[in-house]
């Protein structure tokens, strides 16, 4: 009911921005050519409905952040897991770097791992929160984010409002209740309650829309990738 409500008043908009947006060409991905590392199905390959839709995801969003990436981009993905979107962008992009943001200490060793069994000489492994990453002062020119669950998602857009880096992100629980790991994850974020929200069974499809930034704010190549949720029952 509350999505509804939140539909009801801005979906009209959301179909404004998103009917302007450049939809970039799809990275035609041949998985079983590809270092087996490099497949975010590895493992699951017996469910072929769910290998499929992880694949298609990742390529999906892939190919949204390439098509913002310059030459020469610095590239940082949070929440990253275990790196399945950042190494695969590093991998299709050796003149960029990347560096894998990721919190939980038992996903930081399995994407380097991945990483060197990969081989990619551009791409490295940060354990740590947003605001930890964020105290280094390293400089990026995009953030990117595959399932930044609950407030990690306010909390890279912030950083990267900030930073006036580009943005490339797939929010994800948008209805989930805070729990002390969100409060954790940096930006402000142990301030903020999430809206306890229930829905069933979704199937997740991508979209992207350009955002147009307040104008005393002087962002640059700011954009956004949201769901569309549609439900399966």
């Amino acid at each position: 009911v509350a999505l509804d409500v939140v539909w009801r008043a801005a979906g009209d908009l959301v179909e404004s921005e998103v009917s302007q947006s450049r939809t970039p060409p799809p990275l035609n991905l041949c998985w079983e050519e590809l270092p087996s590392a490099l497949d975010p199905a590895e493992g699951e390959l017996e469910d072929e409905a769910r290998a499929g839709r992880k694949r298609a995801q990742v390529a999906s969003l892939a190919a949204h952040a390439m098509d913002m990436m310059l030459p020469g981009a610095r590239v940082v993905e949070f929440g990253a897991g275990s790196g399945h979107l950042g190494i695969l962008l590093a991998y299709l992009r050796p003149d960029a770097q990347v560096v894998l943001v990721e919190m939980k200490e038992y996903s930081c060793p399995v994407a380097q791992q991945r990483v060197d069994s990969i081989g990619v000489q551009n791409c490295r492994v940060f354990c740590g929160t947003v605001d930890g990453f964020a105290e280094t002062q390293e400089e990026f020119d995009l953030a990117v984010g595959l399932h930044t669950c609950g407030l990690l998602a306010d909390a890279v857009l912030a950083l990267a409002v900030r930073r006036r880096a580009g943005l490339c992100l797939v929010p994800c629980c948008y209805g989930q209740i805070a729990g002390k790991q969100d409060h954790d994850r940096g930006e402000g974020t142990s301030a903020r309650r999430s809206v306890a929200l229930s829905c069933h069974q979704h199937e997740l499809r991508p979209i992207f829309a350009k955002s147009s930034p307040p104008a005393d704010v002087d962002y640059h190549n700011l954009g956004y990738l949201g769901m569309e949720w549609k439900s399966n029952t």
